[in-house]
């Protein structure tokens, strides 16, 4: 089968890496587009424990516009560090994939973003940290659920 735009959810983790490996002769096979996605870690300050340990430091309240802008920061940072990580390890430089930083819960965001950007397969790395989710690990099962797409769990 042709493809046209491979997603590839990136963590890092080995799996992820012998994922990319896998994504990228695909998207070479087939001349697809390659987009790399990382969900980064976001803190939710409307939550009652953060709200709580601001009220119990005195600490000044940061306003919607301060937040979002440390957000972007952040995301900026971690794309940075994820551009480097990749062209290290695997020698990719941009115009060889299209990186994105995503928020919120992986499984989600993953879906959501493949689904928005209409690709038509997900490559990704199976972790299977417990027995519980068995060889697969949590997110990859996730999104092998939500998926609108085929996804090819690399170990």
């Amino acid at each position: 089968m042709e493809y046209q735009h491979i997603v590839v959810p990136y963590d890092t983790s080995q799996s992820a890496q012998n994922a990319l490996r896998t994504a990228f002769i695909y998207a070479q096979d087939c001349n697809a587009q390659l987009s790399v996605v990382y969900v980064a870690p976001t803190a939710d300050f409307a939550q009652p424990a953060y709200l709580m340990a601001n009220e119990i430091t005195g600490m000044a309240h940061v306003t919607d516009s301060q937040l979002s802008e440390m957000e972007k920061s952040y995301k900026e940072y971690q794309r940075m560090r994820l551009s480097a990580h990749l062209e290290e390890s695997f020698g990719f430089a941009n115009g060889r994939y299209e990186l994105y930083i995503l928020d919120g819960a992986p499984a989600s965001a993953i879906t959501k973003f493949s689904h928005e950007q209409g690709c038509d397969l997900i490559v990704m790395g199976s972790r299977g940290l417990d027995a519980v989710r068995g060889a697969l690990g949590s997110v990859s099962y996730a999104v092998l659920r939500e998926s609108h797409c085929p996804v090819l769990v690399v170990k």
